[in-house]
C-alpha cells in the first residue's frame, strides 16, 4: 500500500514518520506499513514546485490514501505539464532514504534474507 504526504518544517521526515508510526494520529493504519520511503529535491523548498511534485507523486505512486492535493491556479497546470516527465522519472527512481519499522513481517523477511545469504556462503 502506498501513501503520499509532505514532510515540512523542523521535524521533516523524522516527524512525519513519528506521526505515522508512533503517535498514530493519522488515518493511516500504522500496523500495515512495511516501509517508508522518501525523496529529497532542492526544488521542494519552493511551495509551488512542491505542490506540483506532490500532485505528480499521486499520479505516479497511486497511493491508497492521503489527501490528494488540489491544483488551484492555471500556473500549476502549466507547471504540472513541464514537470510531469521529470517527476515521473524522479518518483520511479530509488528514493533518497527508507525506513523499515520493526514489524513481525519485516523481521521474518530479514531473517529469511540472512538465511539465504548464509546458505550461499
Amino acid at each position: 500500500m502506498e501513501y503520499v504526504g509532505i514532510a515540512r518544517g523542523k521535524v521533516g521526515v523524522r516527524g512525519r514518520i513519528n506521526h505515522l508510526l508512533i503517535q498514530r494520529d493519522t488515518p493511516v493504519d500504522a500496523d500495515r506499513i512495511l516501509h517508508v520511503s522518501w525523496w529529497l529535491d532542492d526544488g521542494f523548498t519552493n511551495d509551488d514546485y512542491l505542490r506540483v511534485a506532490e500532485q505528480v507523486a499521486f499520479d505516479v505512486l497511486n497511493p491508497f490514501s492521503g489527501r490528494r492535493p488540489a491544483v488551484r491556479r492555471s500556473q500549476d497546470l502549466e507547471n504540472i505539464e513541464n514537470l510531469q516527465r521529470e517527476m515521473e522519472g524522479f518518483f520511479s527512481s530509488d528514493p533518497s532514504g527508507c525506513y523499515f519499522p520493526a514489524t513481525t513481517e519485516n523481521m521474518a523477511h530479514c531473517i529469511s534474507r540472512l538465511g539465504d545469504h548464509l546458505l550461499r556462503q
